[in-house]
């Protein structure tokens, strides 16, 4: 059961042709750096270190390809490429390269529908690294069409042992029940515990809000377990023809404890919406995941 929260330099690799799109500043969660084997000056190094993760459609075959910096053992050299399971990672928006994507209940003009930010096939913030000392990780998602015309999480887990590279596990979040959600952010506790945050929406009941979910480290690869947890259900929606949400949300883990995830995203309440066309309101929450202490 998911657990109830608190609420409260770019650089490119010249080899390849790319856009911004495409890249992602690492971070590193840790407490004490030493104390997981971590040269400190190595693992400084992630951080504002753009890393690109070049997500691209391929005749139907998908493919992450991490180009990971010097990072606690990670060679500038290193690559890793790997098969995606099949999934649409462009999501049939008003045209190819339209922002207005998905409904608000009681909009009517598909060019006050919200920006789901798949069209580019873009990963969203964050790429957060982990040293688990037998391991390091990176976790990272991005919106895709989970089902025909549903938006969904997509997220990953990319594993280093030793010299090895693998996609250690992916899945898509999305339950069966029509709402979109998106926008997602993901992050790992002290002991491998996921969890991710994400905007929800849908055409008729489910205005702009916050939800999140989770799974333990020892849970099925490739599900998020642990259920839905609400952060703050939306009341209002955005009115301006602009489009644009979020950019981005944030799922961190606190240093402190190396447990609690603090989450950061936008909604909307009626009186946001009565405020202004774009009157959003920036929800911050907290939360642990069962077994972390």
């Amino acid at each position: 059961m998911i657990p109830r929260c608190s609420a409260v330099g770019r650089a490119l690799d010249v080899d390849i042709v790319v856009t911004a799109d495409e890249i992602l500043v690492g971070n590193v969660d840790y407490v004490r750096i030493r104390a997981i084997g971590c040269d400190e000056r190595k693992c400084r190094r992630a951080e504002g270190h753009a890393w690109r993760l070049r997500i691209s459609d391929r005749a139907d075959s998908y493919r992450l390809l991490p180009v990971l910096p010097t990072v606690s053992g990670f060679d500038d050299a290193d690559r890793a490429t790997a098969l995606r399971a099949a999934l649409d990672s462009t999501f049939p928006c008003k045209s190819t390269s339209s922002r207005d994507c998905l409904p608000q209940p009681g909009i009517v003009n598909p060019n006050q529908y919200l920006d789901i930010l798949s069209y580019r096939q873009r990963p969203t913030w964050r790429l957060a690294y982990r040293n688990f000392r037998d391991y390091e990780t990176l976790v990272t998602n991005q919106s895709v069409e989970a089902a025909p015309g549903v938006a969904g999480v997509r997220w990953y887990e990319i594993r280093r042992t030793g010299s090895t590279y693998s996609l250690y596990q992916q899945g898509t979040y999305s339950p069966v029940d029509g709402v979109h959600r998106w926008m997602g952010s993901i992050a790992q506790d002290k002991k491998g515990n996921m969890a991710v945050g994400y905007s929800v929406v849908n055409g008729t009941t489910v205005f702009p809000g916050i939800r999140y979910t989770g799974r333990l480290s020892g849970d099925p690869l490739g599900q998020m377990t642990l259920g839905e947890g609400v952060v703050i259900n939306g009341s209002g929606v955005q009115t301006t023809t602009n489009s644009r949400w979020g950019d981005y949300t944030s799922m961190n883990i606190d240093p402190v404890d190396d447990c609690t995830f603090w989450y950061v995203n936008e909604y909307y309440t009626a009186a946001g919406q009565a405020s202004s066309p774009a009157g959003w309101q920036t929800r911050i929450a907290s939360f642990k995941l069962p077994g972390c202490n």
